[in-house]
């Protein structure tokens, strides 16, 4: 299984704060772990063009939840792009869409009711005999939604399904380099330079890749979302083979000047 963190995106309405920091409490052991990085719209920093800050994280994501409740159904940003989006990209295949309701709603017709919807039954998570028992329940599933996810060998069309013969075999390589959990200060700037890379403009994420060189195969192709190819960039920059984050944080410096890792 790949080590670096799934992102995950949060949408949800901001009337619905306090069951959304129950759930972002409940995912802790997976971002602990280093199996996910959440992000939602109150990581955004002072001065940031919101919108487009949201949109870049929301399609960089590799799971979106989308937490469903009266209010999240009647915010247009929400329902009519949030979740239009989200299920765009699903039906596309390049993301896992998972639908969580909160509170007693009328979902049964919207677009996401095709999917799975959590906890189980699809009865909301403040009717179960407490919320810690729903939301136990909802990591349950995501928990093996992301080891699915991290588990599945990439796509072979994109030219980076079979590791190059140089690469050191995985058990080496974790044997040499410290695990994320035992390293909180690289877990947080591997994270941030996630997110970073994950909202650069296409033009500019490829000047990065033409400065650092990554050998071939480490890497897959434009064509490929550009989450995917950060997260593979970012492994085997922070592997025994690659230059280290610091030379990707430098390089990133040079193309949009410093970065909010530092």
């Amino acid at each position: 299984m790949s080590a670096q963190p799934l992102s995950v995106f949060i949408s949800y309405s901001h009337r619905d704060e306090a069951l959304k920091q129950e759930l972002e409490d409940h995912l802790t052991p997976l971002r602990r772990q280093g199996k996910i990085l959440p992000w939602h719209d109150r990581d955004l920093e002072a001065g940031a063009e919101w919108n487009k800050e949201i949109l870049n994280a929301f399609d960089a994501a590799n799971i979106i939840l989308l937490l469903i409740s009266p209010r999240f159904m009647s915010s247009d940003f929400c329902y009519g792009k949030e979740m239009q989006r989200a299920m765009a990209r699903h039906r596309n295949g390049d993301v896992k869409v998972i639908p969580i309701i909160l509170t007693p709603t009328d979902w049964k017709g919207a677009p996401f009711a095709v999917l799975k919807v959590l906890p189980k039954d699809g009865k909301p998570v403040i009717e179960w005999s407490s919320h810690d028992a729903a939301f136990l329940d909802v990591v349950k599933d995501i928990r093996r939604a992301v080891e699915t996810l991290a588990g599945s060998p990439p796509p072979q069309a994109d030219g980076w399904g079979t590791p190059p013969p140089q690469a050191a075999p995985p058990q080496v390589a974790s044997a040499q380099t410290p695990s994320l959990d035992s390293d909180p200060e690289r877990f947080a700037k591997r994270g941030q330079l996630f997110k970073d890379l994950a909202s650069l403009p296409g033009p500019q994420f490829n000047q990065l890749m033409f400065m650092i060189k990554p050998p071939p195969g480490h890497v897959p192709p434009d064509s490929a979302p550009q989450a995917n190819r950060v997260t593979a960039l970012l492994e085997w920059a922070d592997s025994q083979l690659g230059p280290g984050l610091a030379q990707v944080e430098s390089l990133l410096t040079q193309i949009v000047g410093s970065p909010r890792s530092l």
